[in-house]
């Protein structure tokens, strides 16, 4: 009769056990050992992947690991601060940008990337994230805008020409209300909203409007319905897609 195989011992299981995990890690597609600039690289690289194929969670999380990886890899703070912003989540996109601009402010240039590119582009960016002017007074809730004289309607909102709605010069308009999506004290982030909304289908203009303390803001708007209800459910659907962070609805 065969002699009864003995098990191993419990010291012994402990360490085929932690190889079979080592040798599981290491065989695995795809893995990526933590630490330094390579690896960084190619978290990067796999984020741009992801990003391709629509999936932006994965590719947040291969950002995130390649700037712990890498916490010099300025340009990478700020493709995730977009990230986050298209997945509507502003302020984690704010910590993102200013955690990037204070690594390029005090960490040395870069030559895969300029690092004073990197800040310009961050700086921007926080911007556009700006709180948005007062547009109606503070009340418990929104009520609606009462009826003004044409003329003092005219005088307020015709900052540009009627092209701002979307339409030419001599042609009526095609509703009676318009969204304001975004104010930027950027020109370069209100152009940048405009041309995300076009994206996504939706037609915006960009107007100018100077407050009080002499700031100039760039107002993105989309102009699209007859009634105030429609416009109140753009709104909330574009605020829904990330679209917008502020969405105020104003009659015409």
């Amino acid at each position: 009769m065969p002699a009864a195989i003995k098990p191993p011992r419990p010291g012994a299981l402990a360490v085929l056990t932690l190889l079979g995990a080592v040798w599981l890690l290491t065989s695995c597609a795809g893995y990526v050992p933590q630490g330094g600039e390579d690896v960084g690289k190619a978290h990067y690289q796999r984020h741009l992947s992801f990003r391709a194929q629509n999936q932006l969670d994965k590719a947040a999380l291969e950002l995130e690991l390649a700037v712990k990886a890498d916490p010099q890899m300025y340009h990478a703070y700020y493709q995730l601060g977009l990230i986050y912003q298209s997945l509507g989540q502003p302020e984690k996109a704010r910590l993102t940008w200013e955690r990037g601009l204070a690594q390029a402010r005090s960490g040395p240039d870069r030559p895969d990337y300029p690092r004073v590119k990197s800040i310009a582009e961050m700086e921007t960016a926080l911007a556009s994230l700006e709180e948005l002017p007062p547009l109606l007074p503070p009340t418990p809730a929104y009520t609606p805008l009462a009826p003004r004289p044409a003329a003092k309607t005219k005088a307020k909102l015709n900052i540009q020409s009627p092209a701002r709605w979307g339409r030419t010069p001599g042609k009526p308009a095609s509703g009676s209300y318009a969204v304001l999506v975004s104010s930027n004290l950027s020109k370069t982030a209100a152009l940048g909203d405009r041309k995300r909304l076009a994206a996504h289908g939706y037609s915006a203009s960009v107007t100018t409007y100077k407050d009080k303390k002499g700031k100039t803001w760039h107002r993105v708007w989309v102009g699209c319905c007859s009634g105030h209800d429609k416009a109140q459910a753009l709104a909330a659907t574009l605020k829904k897609k990330g679209l917008a962070r502020g969405a105020e609805v104003m009659k015409k």
